[in-house]
């Protein structure tokens, strides 16, 4: 196997895992994480005013600025997607 090739193989590998990653975020249960209830409030609250701000927070680890991002997430969308339908 050429160096071209193996470095090819590397980064095939790389995104496949980075891609699994992503999608276990994504269907992560954070339900139950306060920093995921936070971001849905603050989502909610920003519908309110129908902008969509910037939040700062300092989160105890990496797990919970996930957790308030996808809280987040879900809850703008959600309720963006009930907008559309009325």
């Amino acid at each position: 196997m050429g160096p071209a090739l193996a470095s090819a193989s590397a980064q095939e590998h790389d995104n496949h895992y980075q891609s699994q990653d992503h999608n276990q975020n994504n269907q992560r249960d954070w339900s139950n994480n306060s920093s995921y209830q936070m971001g849905q409030r603050e989502a909610a609250q920003d519908r309110q005013h129908n902008k969509q701000r910037k939040h700062r927070h300092h989160y105890k680890n990496d797990e919970d600025r996930q957790a308030y991002n996808a809280g987040y997430q879900n809850a703008w969308s959600h309720d963006s997607d009930q907008d559309h339908r009325h």
